[in-house]
């Protein structure tokens, strides 16, 4: 699977969930979290970030990402 190189979201969450095919939930991205030093996150002041692997039959076929600049804990588990 190819990874886009994009400026249009967080290249450390995305490379993050792909090595380690785990969901990351921040509620508060630019104050908590392991990602709160991202340039992303603190020039695009990022609040709640979701970011999740897709598998299909044990492997990765995508990552959902999502974001939201207006509310903290925007996405509910």
């Amino acid at each position: 699977m190819q990874i886009n190189k994009s400026n249009d979201l967080s290249q450390a969450i995305v490379n993050y969930v792909f090595r380690t095919k785990e969901t990351i939930k921040l509620d508060d991205a630019l104050n908590k979290g392991l990602f709160v030093n991202d340039l992303y996150i603190q020039e695009n002041k990022v609040k709640s970030i979701l970011c999740q692997p897709i598998i299909f039959q044990n492997n990765l076929s995508g990552i959902l990402y999502l974001e939201n600049n207006l509310a903290v804990g925007a996405f509910n588990r």
